[in-house]
């Protein structure tokens, strides 16, 4: 996990979970609520989306303003958050664990002046 986002700006993160055949439904339902989660600790979106061709694979994207506010939004995690992790973790395929992805606004790129050298 990177220090800080080099560009300041939004925080896009993944979450992806492998889920047993059959447990899509269920898995859907537990979600919910921490799309919840999420947005009361400072998500300013949040979706869960399933992949089209792998029904079992969803990914869970979220968007926070800056790295630090997803700093301070895991630093605000309750037992009943960990409750909720839990919970889906029941529906992962035996063997996954989720897979978190972080995105970061890149820096501005520095100009090259191709007459200077």
């Amino acid at each position: 996990m990177p220090l800080a986002a080099p560009g300041g700006g939004p925080v896009f993160v993944t979450v992806t979970y492998q889920v047993q055949p059959g447990a899509e439904d269920d898995f859907q339902q537990a979600v919910k609520p921490v799309g919840w989660s999420r947005r009361r600790t400072g998500a300013v979106r949040w979706a869960i989306l399933q992949h089209a061709e792998a029904p079992g694979r969803f990914v869970e994207m979220f968007v926070v303003p800056s790295w630090d506010e997803y700093l301070r939004q895991q630093g605000q995690r309750t037992v009943a958050d960990a409750a909720l992790d839990d919970r889906l973790r029941a529906f992962l395929r035996d063997g996954t664990e989720p897979d978190v992805e972080h995105f970061l606004t890149p820096p501005k790129p520095h100009h090259h002046d191709p007459g200077q050298r």
